[in-house]
């Protein structure tokens, strides 16, 4: 025979305050996120792709100097470094 624990609150109960908790999140926070999309795509086509180009360039040349950072400050862990 198993014993089960008695809850404060009943199943029905915290399975209507989840669905609501959950409806007002999607409600308050991934509705208007989705009515500024359009903006967004639009704003993305007026893009110039010399500025996007150098941005994504300038981004991956900050994560390098990031990644080797660790190289440059004493005492060097010689396993970490290039």
């Amino acid at each position: 025979m198993t014993v089960r624990a008695q809850t404060a609150v009943p199943v029905p109960i915290r399975r209507v305050v989840l669905l609501l908790v959950g409806a007002f999140v999607v409600i308050h926070f991934a509705v208007p996120q989705i009515a500024g999309v359009h903006r967004a795509l639009y704003r993305l086509g007026q893009v110039d792709l010399r500025w996007l180009v150098l941005a994504t360039v300038l981004e991956m040349a900050s994560i390098v100097a990031y990644t080797m950072l660790p190289c440059s400050s004493p005492p060097s862990p010689r396993w970490w470094c290039c």
